[in-house]
């Protein structure tokens, strides 16, 4: 257990350096005053490292989907792919219910946790 969520942490992480250098590289030619000098090799370059910093937070949900598989139990859980009834996840009980559905009537029933004392 342990040695897999190192191993997606290490993943996530050189994910992470691989998509953000570009744009770090960008920052650096900007400052520099080279952006200026490169014309249209700098536009492209600029759009393709705003495009891969933009990726990185899709390429971690990829990531987590598959290397996770308690990820994915309760991805499907959320979308209602699954007949699980219990809040548990490997015989542990969790804090919350992913099958329980909470409604603005069940809140409203007892606003006593939204009053205001002046």
């Amino acid at each position: 257990m342990i040695a897999s969520v190192i191993q997606v942490m290490i993943v996530i992480v050189l994910i992470f350096l691989v998509c953000q250098t570009p744009a770090f590289v960008n920052q650096l030619l900007f400052v520099i005053g080279v952006a200026d000098a490169c014309g249209l090799p700098y536009y492209y370059y600029y759009h393709f490292s705003n495009i891969i910093v933009s990726a990185n937070s899709a390429v971690n949900f990829v990531v987590y989907c598959v290397f996770r598989r308690q990820f994915r139990r309760r991805l499907r859980e959320f979308c209602g792919c699954s007949s699980r009834t219990d809040n548990s996840v490997d015989g542990r009980l969790e804090p919350w219910a992913p099958n329980t559905r909470i409604s603005l009537t069940n809140l409203n029933s007892n606003p006593s946790w939204a009053r205001f004392d002046l």
